[in-house]
């Protein structure tokens, strides 16, 4: 649960964040979403560490479950928590130059 305490702010803790790489942690509660964003040249994978939630990924709309792993190309999209229980993720976003 201190996982949880790290948001009392906001949704997303940034913890690296370089010319070529972003990594961080994001929690969103149930029916939260992000945000459409990411349309550029960079792979994205999110780490399902909690939860279940949907991510639309350009026209597409994809289910995952804790555990998974979710890859992303190039694409705007969008992370949306449609369980009954927070969803937490980490992101790996590599920037191809």
């Amino acid at each position: 649960m201190q996982v949880e305490k790290l948001f009392s702010s906001g949704k997303s803790i940034v913890l690296l964040n370089s010319n070529d790489r972003r990594i961080g942690i994001v929690l969103l509660k149930p029916g939260e979403n992000v945000g459409f964003h990411g349309e550029g040249a960079f792979e994205e994978k999110l780490y399902i560490l909690r939860g279940r939630g949907k991510a639309v990924i350009g026209d597409v709309e994809r289910e995952f479950d804790e555990g998974e792993i979710v890859q992303i190309n190039s694409c705007k999209h969008d992370v949306i928590n449609c369980g009954n229980d927070i969803l937490i993720y980490v992101y790996d976003c590599k920037v191809k130059h």
